[in-house]
């Protein structure tokens, strides 16, 4: 997994309930904005940093869009269940770096599902233009050793 600082825009993966698919989707969620980290990436002047964007941890758990149901051919029918709910982000690259306090979601944690899919969370995926990355520079949590 890469560590990239995840955002709204982020799709997580592919899960299922029996013969039902519930596809990728954006992870949606709430932003926060940081008080004291800056950064000059995208900064119209680099002598003016902008504050970096996280998605908050602790506003974020019940604002995730559903994930409606599709069924997968041949199986006719309606979808059972018609959606389903990613109620929280869940730490699984990134349990140790926090920014003002907040644990930082990276591309690598997972979303949570209820009633629960197989699998039974969904990881938040970086793949390009598919689920941008607003810092493509900064990675948390991968555990790269140290040379």
């Amino acid at each position: 997994m890469s560590g990239e600082i995840v955002n709204p825009a982020m799709i997580d993966t592919l899960s299922v309930i029996g013969p039902t698919g519930y596809y990728p989707l954006p992870i949606g969620g709430v932003i926060y904005t940081c008080d004291t980290i800056k950064t000059s990436l995208g900064a119209p002047d680099p002598e003016v940093p902008l504050p970096v964007i996280i998605m908050d941890p602790d506003e974020s758990p019940g604002t995730h869009p559903f994930v409606p149901g599709t069924p997968i051919p041949p199986y006719p029918g309606p979808p059972a269940p018609l959606i389903i709910e990613r109620p929280a982000l869940l730490p699984v690259q990134n349990k140790s770096v926090f920014f003002e306090g907040k644990l930082v979601a990276v591309a690598g944690d997972h979303m949570t599902t209820a009633p629960t899919t197989t699998p039974q969370t969904r990881p938040i995926i970086e793949n390009g233009l598919t689920s941008p990355t607003i810092y493509p520079t900064i990675k948390i949590g991968t555990q790269l050793p140290i040379s």
